[in-house]
């Protein structure tokens, strides 16, 4: 297996067969204004899937009613 480094400014993050997650997560900075805003408009897509999925559960059923 190779083993490539890519110099960064702020850590040195080599591809091994390990994976430095630390070093990943220092070169790729502090979570700024835009990830949050990301995360928020992604995670309120998927409440909102879970409940049209959730809404399935009490609408398709079919009633007996006579």
């Amino acid at each position: 297996m190779s083993t490539r480094a890519y110099d960064t400014s702020m850590a040195q993050v080599r591809l091994t067969a390990g994976v430095d997650v630390d070093g990943i997560m220092v070169a790729l900075g502090q979570a700024g204004r835009y990830h949050v805003r990301v995360f928020i408009m992604v995670a309120l897509a998927a409440f909102q899937v879970g409940l049209l999925h959730t809404t399935y559960i009490f609408l398709a059923g079919s009633v007996p009613y006579r």
